[in-house]
């Protein structure tokens, strides 16, 4: 098994179709293992191929702290090969409840977008906050 997970270790660095499967096998992995910073290239790997909000959060929780340098690079990703479903999902994951609207606004008629998951996250975020604590405008 350790010699599967080295060849994967150097195969993540590649580029193609490949690489989305393979970063998706070895992070589990790494991660079970305690490695978490070969863990955290699998999953930026695999998210950098194919970007997913599952992906976001395993990368947030492993980054830790450290998601705020990571995060300008995540959204650009997502931004660049178009996943807007991806985007509101990291805003709304993140309670930037603006941005997620205004993304949802502007490709309302995107099949990516699942507006019925959007609209309960934001039910669900006023419902359990303070009414005079936030404003809509």
């Amino acid at each position: 098994m350790n010699e599967a997970i080295a060849l994967a270790e150097r195969g993540v660095d590649l580029k193609g179709n490949a690489v989305y499967e393979l970063a998706t096998w070895l992070a589990p992995l790494e991660e079970s293992q305690g490695r978490k910073e070969m863990a955290l290239l699998a999953y930026r790997a695999a998210y950098d191929s194919h970007p997913s909000i599952e992906l976001y959060r395993r990368i947030k929780k492993l980054s830790g702290l450290n998601l705020e340098s990571l995060r300008p690079a995540l959204l650009k990703k997502a931004r660049e090969m178009h996943y807007s479903d991806v985007l509101v999902d990291i805003h709304l994951e993140e309670n930037e409840w603006d941005e997620a609207i205004r993304l949802a606004q502007r490709d309302i008629f995107s099949s990516q977008l699942n507006l019925p998951a959007i609209i309960v996250s934001l039910v669900g975020f006023i419902e359990n906050s303070d009414p005079y604590n936030y404003c809509f405008h």
